[in-house]
């Protein structure tokens, strides 16, 4: 959420203020630069409740974007009942997908989410999925989306919530979501490059 205020500074959060300092421990392969383990520390808080404040916040935004990482912020409860409180939702979750999650107009998850989920019933969700493959870029209703940048991938660069965050802005100005996941896809390799650069001096 904080890369969606980076693109728009009129962009309102809510969320749950940290009072401990979460550390992310990342395990990485020399040989690979993959990420194989990461251990985070004080990542749990409580559940963000969904006061009249919050409602009308989320009533009267242009478009509504849940990041739901499965701490216990948000229950699936709340999860369902933000989607139906406005007309233009996304969500970015680890929650396995449910028959609640249809009302949003997209969900984002990962691969490995995404091959998990396989076998399961998800039929309100299918065509909303956009499934982030790392450096082999999107996959939309069937259809690959490639990353053109032909550079080394880093799991540390953060890029998924690049992703995230490009694909909401340009759905706001665009309504397309094609052209919408491209320009994610640019977005995030240009994280994975800054990554990189940052990590070789180059």
């Amino acid at each position: 959420i904080e890369n969606i205020k980076s693109m728009n500074k009129s962009a309102d959060v809510v969320g749950r203020n940290q009072t401990e300092i979460i550390t992310k421990t990342r395990y990485v392969d020399k040989k690979t630069n993959h990420m194989f383990i990461r251990v985070d520390e004080n990542d749990t808080a409580e559940r963000i409740f969904l006061n009249n404040s919050t409602i009308n916040l989320i009533r009267n935004s242009d478009i509504v974007v849940v990041s739901d990482y499965d701490k216990g912020f948000l229950t699936e409860d709340d999860i369902h009942q933000i989607s139906k409180k406005h007309p233009l939702t996304f969500i970015d979750t680890k929650k396995p997908l449910s028959a609640e999650m249809g009302n949003y107009t997209f969900i984002k998850i990962n691969e490995v989410e995404w091959e998990n989920c396989k076998g399961q019933t998800y039929e309100m969700c299918e065509n909303k999925l956009i499934v982030t493959m790392s450096e082999r870029g999107a996959m939309y209703n069937g259809i690959t989306y490639p990353v053109n940048n032909d550079i080394e991938v880093r799991d540390l660069s953060g890029a998924g919530d690049t992703f995230m965050a490009a694909l909401v802005i340009s759905y706001l100005k665009t309504n397309d979501i094609e052209r919408s996941i491209e320009f994610a896809n640019e977005c995030a390799s240009l994280t994975f490059y800054y990554s990189l650069s940052r990590e070789t001096g180059r």
